[in-house]
């Protein structure tokens, strides 16, 4: 009978042709088969545990968790994974003090590979970078992969440091402490953590994450400790992750302990996340207070614009800003619409001003010009009543543009006393007005919005126009001031 001795894998029986009770021949057939199936069944699981998967024809995107941070010792194998699907090619990269720090692609610093059985090697699509024996001057450094969909031409990266240390027999281990983060709110931070045991096998060692005396991991579930411990590897590593940093995470002191069976006193090394602290240039300083401050005048322009009057009838019929101006003892109307009568589109006009404003609560006199020769008698016991005037500009050629412009030099001569608001309201269309021959310059002018004119533009010149009256008495619908609807004046 042939006995088992129990080898590496303990599902796995390794045949010993010496103790063997059959032939020798048929021992050393089942030593063979058995060492074969041992070590395929390691290498299997071997594989299955670190290679990376094939790569797919789907999205571009990273297949494995990989490590941004190994250590290997010198002269010993290591292997760099860049695991992905959805790629079309696959590059690596390196630099260290030997590029001066500036990216090389592969095969970097080896420039004899085709002879050189010690070169770094690909595996098929360049998803592992194989390196048989580091070195400390020539391995020692920063990877970089890039995997690219040519079809798309996206990319992405992955970049990671690798340590290698030669192994010496140590009296304490050697701390490779973390150093402060500068990160900001909702972003993730990773501190990084090691020791070096040295050669020797320890009972205890390891690097672990305390805030105060309690582990980080009974604190939060947004703090997160990777610990990489292999086995015959003098470094042992422990990585503390913060998710979704907050605010109250920067008030937070974090220390990494360094734990050995040494007789020494535990180290620790105590770290802190800091906030990123935005500098500013003398040209973002001067992009920060002129581009709002242009921003606010072009919005106060549009908003002047659109409803300035609106804004400025509202303050000053409250009485701010110099409030609106005052009936007198002797008036009786608000205003007096002065107009010709030859003009079928004056008469309209005229009308359309005195409805609307009767609507909204003034008592409004509308007078009909071109009547008799004595043009100033006929309008003087309406003008005298009358706190503010609104003249509908005519043509100088008109039938009785001069004796409309004498009405107009001798209202301002005689009733500048009692008149408190002397408005023109001009027409587009005419060229050759009266009122740009009168002397006195300084009147309001209004241009009449036309037909065609939006509701926005025809309430926008009303407001402008209210601003040159007193305040009107409580607004009807009907045009009906104090129970009585005001008759229109007509000679």
């Amino acid at each position: 009978m042939c006995w088992f001795v129990r080898g590496k894998l303990p599902a796995i029986g390794i045949v010993s042709p010496m103790s063997c009770g059959m032939s020798k021949f048929i021992c050393w057939i089942y030593f063979t088969l058995s060492v074969l199936m041992s070590l395929t069944l390691e290498y299997s699981l071997v594989s299955a545990r670190t290679d990376c998967q094939p790569p797919i024809k789907d999205y571009l995107h990273f297949t494995k968790n990989i490590t941004d941070l190994d250590n290997v010792q010198a002269r010993q194998y290591v292997r760099l994974d860049c695991c992905a699907s959805g790629f079309d090619t696959i590059t690596w990269y390196f630099r260290n003090k030997n590029t001066n720090y500036s990216w090389i692609e592969f095969p970097f610093l080896y420039q004899l590979c085709d002879i050189n059985e010690e070169c770094p090697t690909l595996s098929p699509r360049n998803q592992t970078l194989h390196i048989l024996k580091a070195t400390t001057s020539y391995d020692n450094g920063t990877y970089l992969c890039v995997a690219l969909n040519t079809s798309t031409g996206e990319n992405i990266s992955h970049m990671e440091d690798l340590i290698v240390y030669d192994c010496v027999d140590r009296d304490a281990p050697e701390s490779i402490p973390p150093s402060d983060i500068i990160t900001n709110v909702g972003q993730n931070a990773t501190f990084h953590c090691a020791a070096d045991y040295g050669c020797k096998s320890r009972y205890l060692r390891d690097v672990l994450w305390y805030i105060g005396e309690q582990e980080v991991n009974d604190v939060s579930k947004r703090y997160i400790v990777t610990t990489d411990n292999r086995e015959f590897n003098p470094v042992v590593q422990a990585n503390l992750t913060i998710l979704n940093v907050q605010v109250s995470d920067f008030d937070v002191i974090f220390s990494c302990w360094i734990a050995s069976d040494y007789d020494i006193e535990t180290p620790k090394f105590p770290v802190r996340l800091r906030q990123e602290v935005i500098h500013v240039t003398k040209i973002k300083l001067i992009l920060i207070i002129v581009v709002p401050c242009v921003f606010i005048i072009l919005l106060v322009k549009v908003v002047q614009t659109a409803y300035g009057p609106h804004i400025s009838y509202y303050y000053r019929s409250k009485g701010y800003f110099g409030g609106l101006p005052k009936m007198g003892i002797n008036h009786h109307f608000h205003a007096l619409v002065v107009h010709d009568d030859s003009r079928h589109e004056d008469n309209c006009i005229a009308e359309e001003i005195t409805t609307t404003l009767e609507r909204r609560g003034y008592n409004i006199s509308n007078q009909i010009g071109g009547a008799g020769v004595s043009i100033f008698a006929h309008f003087g016991g309406s003008l005298e009543q009358s706190a503010a005037v609104i003249v509908i500009d005519m043509e100088r050629d008109s039938e009785d543009s001069n004796k409309f412009r004498v009405f107009i030099e001798s209202s301002l001569r005689n009733f500048s006393d009692s008149l408190v608001g002397f408005t023109i309201i001009q027409r587009k269309e005419i060229v050759n007005s009266v009122m740009d021959s009168v002397e006195y310059k300084g009147l309001k002018r209004l241009t009449w919005p036309g037909q065609h004119c939006t509701d926005r533009q025809k309430q926008k010149f009303y407001k402008q126009l209210q601003l040159r009256l007193p305040k009107p008495h409580c607004p009807s619908h009907e045009g009906v001031i104090n129970g009585e609807r005001t008759s229109l004046l007509v000679h």
